[in-house]
Order: structure tokens, then sequence, then C-alpha cells
């Protein structure tokens, strides 16, 4: 575990941190409830390292090596990780409203029930990357590439992702009110059972992708929606359909 000369290194010198880093690959980096808040930490080798509870608000991570760390249940709201290395890196749990993860590489990558409302996530490269549970109300996700990601049950009300990469990800009861899909390329997205109330899917690849039990309802569509399966005519799915999906995401037994 660093000693509090390191931890002054970290928050103080990417250069000699990093050399720090090289000269002991084999320790292990474990910061429990650290507050490096307003922190300078870009350009860090923090590889494998783990955050745990600690206060990273608005921190600055850009450009750091986050490969496999984990931030697991930590404070991130408005931290700035423009550009970093997050592949394979575990941020569930997590606060990080108007965070910033433009352009960062994130393969494989888990956000499970994080908060990243309001986020910056444009051209994210997160292909299989989980988001399952997470709240992504209002992020801008333009041109990220999400190729089979996982967004079950995500809120993504008012995202923005217009011309990202969505083939075969995976948006299963994710909650796409008013969502910006246009020009996305969704071939082979399986949306079924989702909320896509008023949101703008034209010209998207829909090519293969799924829509039984979608609420479509005033969602604005264009021929591409011909190629895909479970659209139907008018947008929203049978009185009954939508019962059930309603039933699945609160718990309600009782009929609209």
């Amino acid at each position: 575990m660093p000693t509090p000369d390191e931890v002054m290194l970290l928050r103080e010198d990417a250069a000699a941190w990093n050399r720090w880093r090289a000269e002991h690959t084999n320790a292990s980096v474990l910061f429990f409830e650290a507050d490096f808040s307003g922190a300078d930490l870009s350009g860090r080798d923090l590889a494998g390292a783990q955050f745990l509870k600690c206060r990273l608000t608005r921190a600055d991570l850009r450009g750091s090596n986050l490969r496999c760390a984990s931030l697991r249940g930590c404070e991130l709201v408005g931290a700035d990780l423009e550009r970093a290395d997050l592949a394979g890196v575990e941020l569930d749990e997590c606060r990080a409203a108007r965070a910033s993860l433009r352009s960062a590489s994130a393969p494989d990558a888990s956000f499970l029930r994080t908060d990243l409302s309001g986020a910056c996530l444009r051209c994210l490269d997160a292909p299989r990357a989980r988001f399952a549970g997470a709240v992504l109300d209002r992020a801008g996700l333009g041109s990220a590439r999400l190729a089979r990601a996982g967004f079950g049950a995500a809120s993504m009300v008012g995202a923005d992702l217009s011309q990202a990469d969505l083939k075969e990800a995976l948006l299963e009861r994710a909650n796409l009110a008013g969502a910006i899909l246009r020009g996305a390329r969704a071939r082979g997205a399986s949306f079924e059972h989702a909320r896509l109330i008023g949101a703008d899917l034209r010209g998207a690849d829909l090519a293969a992708a799924r829509f039984e039990g979608a609420d479509l309802q005033g969602a604005r569509l264009d021929a591409a929606a011909d190629e895909a399966s479970g659209v139907r005519e008018g947008g929203a799915p049978p009185f009954e359909d939508r019962v059930a999906v309603e039933t699945e995401w609160t718990g309600s037994t009782e009929e609209e």
C-alpha cells in the first residue's frame, strides 16, 4: 500500500509517481476513503490500482492509465477522464454526473448502476462495456463506439446517441424516452421492452434490430425501421404488452 509520501507523489508529480510505479511493479496500490477532490492526476500510471470509496470530485485524470483499475463506489462528479485508458476498469456504483470520458478507451469496462447523468461520453471507445442499471440521462454519447455493449434497464432519458455505433448492443428495458439516435449504427441491436417514447431514430441503421415489446409511441422513424423486427405501425405496442413491461419495471401488479 502506498505510504503518505507516495500519496503526495501521486497528487503532486506525475513523473515521480510513474517512476515509483516502474520501480515497484509488484506493489499493490490501494487507496481507501482518500480525498483527491480537484487533484491533478493526469498522465499517471494507475493500472490495476484500487480506489475504494474515494473522493475524486472534479479530479483531472486526463490521459491516465487506469487499465483494470477498480473505482467502485467512488465520487467522480465532474471528474475529467478525457483520453484515459479505461480498458477493463470497474466503475460500478459510482457517482459520476457531469464527468467527461470524451475519447477515452474503455473496452470491457463496467459501469453497473453508475450515475453518469449529464456526462460527456462523446467518441468513447467502449465495445462490450456494461452499463446495466446505469443512469445516463441527458448524457452525450455522440459517435461513441458501443458495439455489443449492455445497457439493460439503464435510464437514458434525453441521451444523445447520434452517430453512435450500437451494433448488437443490448438495450432491453432501457428507458430511451426522448433520446436522439439519429444516424446511429444499431444493426442487430436489441431494444426489446425498451421505452423509446418520443425518441428520434431517423437515419439510424436498424437492420435486424429487435423491438418486440418496445414502446415507440411518438418516436420518429423512417424507412430504416422497415428492416427491424417488432416495429408496429403507429409506434406503440399493444396495450397488454405495455402493461407487462410496466409491471416488470415497477413491480406493480395494478392495471393501467
